[in-house]
């Protein structure tokens, strides 16, 4: 179940963040993540070089704490977040686009951000050691969305062949 901060709204099935001057943050609390984990989506919107969004993960309960990878104003980045206020770790390559799959990977003090299965951004930080895998977005309406959610265990043996992630939110409203 996606719970968060200045969380997102649904609108077409796809994760909007809320329009505000904050970030915001979601994340899955149904279960707990291990130390080494994932979060993945797809990148959407409309102008996406205007706002902000991407996946996170480490995230801590109840405040604006996390590391993230995606679109910053028309820039990857990998940043570390701490009760609003943001660092940016590495600067990746490339303009970011709808339909890219967004990826970040942490393990121990390892971050890498992904774009479509090819690393973008490489980091090393020891601010967090553990916490939630989800989304993030600042701005919204529609302008940058995220889809297709996945986050995971790395190292977790696959408990499915084909191998599945363990949670997978696709925001589709029941018919």
């Amino acid at each position: 179940m996606p719970t968060g901060v200045d969380v997102f709204d649904l609108k077409s099935n796809l994760a909007d963040p809320q329009a505000g001057a904050n970030y915001s943050l979601t994340y899955w609390n149904a279960d707990t993540f291990g130390n080494d984990q994932f979060s993945q989506a797809t990148l959407g919107g409309t102008a996406i070089a205007s706002w902000y969004a991407g996946v996170a993960d480490r995230i801590q309960s109840g405040a604006l704490t996390a590391y993230l990878f995606g679109n910053i104003q028309g820039v990857y980045k990998l940043i570390y977040i701490t009760a609003g206020s943001s660092n940016v770790l590495a600067t990746g390559s490339g303009t970011p686009t709808a339909g890219d799959v967004l990826k970040l990977e942490i393990s121990g003090t390892g971050l890498t951000g992904k774009v479509n299965g090819v690393s973008n951004a490489t980091a090393t930080d020891s601010a967090l050691a553990s916490g939630q895998a989800g989304l993030f977005g600042y701005g919204g309406n529609g302008l940058a969305t995220l889809d297709d959610w996945s986050g995971d265990n790395i190292g977790a043996a696959p408990s499915q062949v084909p191998y599945q992630p363990k949670y997978l939110w696709s925001p589709v409203m029941a018919q």
